[in-house]
């Protein structure tokens, strides 16, 4: 069996930037309303846009989601930082003591000062609103 990525979104035409557009502006979804206020038409590149996305929807190629995927085999799940903990994306930018420093001294870097989040997600969220983006 060959091995291939597919966008289910449009068979025919295939992956396409309007046809993701197109699919934020019809179809409702949870990740539609937060992407649609806080993110699209911010002037961000369309790389931080596809890691919010991808983040949102628990699409990072993290290691438990490359062993939900078949990709590794589940024994190897450690964090590539050696910390000994299961890899996930909540783990790996916000709680891993090695890793997850480096959301903490950004914030630090550009001033801001808040609470941590428990979530990438919510993280996300909370970026959003303190650069005053909304």
């Amino acid at each position: 069996m060959v091995d291939r990525w597919q966008w289910r979104l449009d068979l025919v035409k295939k992956y396409s930037v309007s046809g993701v557009y197109h699919f934020f502006v019809t179809v409702e979804s949870p990740v539609k309303s937060f992407v649609m206020v806080n993110i699209w038409h911010k002037g961000g590149s369309l790389e931080g846009l596809g890691f919010c996305v991808a983040s949102l929807r628990n699409r990072l190629s993290t290691k438990d989601n490359l062993i939900r995927g078949g990709i590794i085999q589940a024994n190897y799940n450690l964090c590539v930082s050696g910390s000994g903990m299961d890899e996930n994306g909540d783990h790996m930018f916000l709680w891993c003591p090695n890793l997850g420093k480096i959301c903490f001294l950004i914030r630090n870097w550009m001033g801001i000062h808040s609470g941590d989040s428990t979530r990438l997600s919510d993280h996300l969220l909370q970026f959003v609103h303190l650069g005053d983006y909304t």
